[in-house]
């Protein structure tokens, strides 16, 4: 099955690779809620869409790491046909290697506002449940068929145990993602099994190189729905063994399927727990055994 990677190269210092997935929760950098600013708020008092005006805006973000911008959605301005009611700001005290996160979405041309401004190279996406306030990454920012992922310094022969979350925006689609993990550009889809249901349908134990989960969160042209997502996750593992020589593995979060272009593919508390080989010598002879780590 190929999934249609496009070669990123690796980090070229890998000594100051993580052995570990950094911010799998994606709680970094702890900018969500946005707060709406005067203007803003004074543009939408009275509308009827007032409150999902100020919902819209303090719900959601991209981070670019590499240039240590957020996108604020702050600024939009009812009835505004300006270009500039939404944009990109330094992030002040951003750590790229904190945040971790990259992502392939390229730059792209566009002559709609609201993803002309998403469609930024490496933009990954952030948002928070309306209801917990927890925070996790969409995938499908504004480009079909990306992907987000992290390069972790691996110890060749060990197996890497990892587990993620994952929903469907809401019941309109049901969205469908791979993992894929190998060396840098070589990645391959790694079978996946259900270790949870939401009660939705989907079945415990179920294995399959495409993770796809079923949820009850209703569609709403509003979008409230869309950032409720309490008790639609569910929780998924697979296991990879490291190659000889590998000591750079790439974690890839790839969308295979989303409502759309700009929409889809829920993750969040993405982490592996790793077995060391353990090599011991008994009565002469030589063999290996298993030593969990996390």
């Amino acid at each position: 099955m190929s999934l249609g990677l496009t070669t990123i190269p690796a980090q070229a210092d890998t000594t100051n690779l993580p052995d570990h997935i950094v911010n799998g929760d994606f709680e970094y950098p702890h900018i969500l809620p946005q707060t709406p600013d005067t203007t803003y708020k004074k543009a939408w008092a009275g509308s009827p869409l007032e409150a999902w005006a100020m919902e819209w805006a303090s719900s959601w973000t991209d981070i670019t790491p590499y240039d240590s911008q957020y996108l604020n959605q702050s600024l939009y301005q009812a009835g505004d046909t300006s270009t500039d009611w939404t944009c990109w700001e330094p992030l002040a005290g951003f750590n790229a290697n904190q945040f971790a996160w990259n992502s392939s979405q390229t730059e792209q041309k566009t002559g709609n506002r609201i993803w002309g401004y998403e469609y930024k190279k490496g933009a990954v996406e952030l948002q928070r449940d309306a209801d917990t306030g927890n925070t996790y990454a969409e995938i499908t920012a504004a480009q079909a068929g990306t992907y987000i992922y992290q390069d972790v310094s691996t110890m060749p022969g060990a197996t890497y145990t990892i587990k993620l979350k994952h929903a469907s925006l809401n019941d309109k689609a049901v969205d469908k993602l791979s993992v894929m993990i190998g060396a840098p550009g070589k990645e391959q889809p790694v079978e996946m099994t259900r270790l949870t249901s939401n009660g939705n349908g989907d079945k415990v134990g179920e294995t399959s190189t495409v993770i796809a989960t079923k949820v009850s969160n209703k569609f709403d042209g509003n979008k409230f729905n869309d950032r409720k997502h309490e008790g639609q996750w569910e929780t998924y593992t697979g296991k990879y063994v490291i190659p000889a020589g590998q000591t750079v593995t790439r974690f890839t979060f790839k969308a295979v399927q989303s409502p759309d272009f700009a929409h889809g593919n829920l993750v969040d508390d993405i982490h592996f727990d790793i077995s060391y080989p353990l090599h011991y010598d008994l009565k002469g002879g030589t063999g290996t055994a298993p030593q969990q780590h996390d």
